[in-house]
């Protein structure tokens, strides 16, 4: 499929999908170079247990009110996303950071997206993803998603992050690579990726009791799992991708 092709079919039908998600042509090349592999380190060292927390806690605070879809809340979590994917150089995917569509007849739901291109012309995606949108407020209590996901969204913008970094000092990936933080999952929106034959690959830090809870919050958080699990995707991307 040429390249305008899949931008506008992305585009105009991607709805969210439950968690931090990494998907594409798992194409395995070893980094064998010395030199790769120290560069490699060096911008891995980006991603912290710092920054994982730094945006859980916006996320999951009372400024964002449970994230749920429709709401202003919703919308400061979706501005911290956006700033983020600008000020770490990310390009606008086919021409625009947000992509909107419906969620019912009331909202509209509206994905952050943003990209790497690949330093020569690529048909072929690396897609990572986490849905940003919660509960929100039910019977007057805010649902903070810390885990869900919070998390997973903190992991997306550390991977961001070490790629941006990376796209800067003029380190250009062998495919594009496309970021997306969804909406609209809580609302039982889903992408049946499989469907359509496309390798995806779902990482959890394991089972959560505070899920869907008023207790779902940053104190529950493994932080030590998470980084390591956004360690291993900054791991398979730069396998996968450069």
């Amino acid at each position: 499929m040429e390249r305008r092709s899949l931008l506008h079919t992305f585009a105009k039908t991607l709805p969210p999908l439950p968690f931090l998600l990494i998907i594409g042509a798992i194409l395995l090349i070893p980094t064998t170079l010395q030199a790769q592999g120290s560069a490699k380190l060096n911008y891995r060292s980006i991603i912290t247990k710092a920054g994982l927390k730094e945006s859980i806690l916006f996320l999951s605070g009372k400024e964002c009110g449970g994230r749920a879809s429709g709401t202003r809340g919703l919308e400061h979590a979706r501005e911290l996303i956006l700033h983020r994917f600008r000020d770490c150089g990310l390009l606008p995917l086919d021409g625009c950071y947000t992509k909107g569509f419906p969620i019912d007849s009331a909202i509209v739901g509206r994905n952050v997206v943003g990209m790497i291109p690949s330093a020569r012309p690529s048909g072929k995606y690396i897609i990572i993803c986490a849905h940003f949108d919660n509960i929100g407020i039910l019977g007057g209590k805010i649902y903070p998603g810390a885990d869900a996901n919070a998390s997973g969204v903190a992991a997306l913008i550390e991977l961001v992050r070490a790629s941006g970094r990376m796209y800067k000092k003029g380190i250009r990936p062998r495919h594009n690579i496309v970021f997306a933080a969804l909406d609209g999952k809580e609302m039982n929106i889903h992408y049946p990726f499989y469907k359509l034959g496309i390798p995806a690959i779902m990482v959890t830090c394991g089972i959560n009791n505070n899920n869907y809870k008023t207790t779902d919050t940053e104190k529950f958080i493994a932080y030590n799992a998470l980084l390591s699990r956004t360690e291993f995707l900054f791991e398979l991307l730069w396998r996968t991708a450069f």
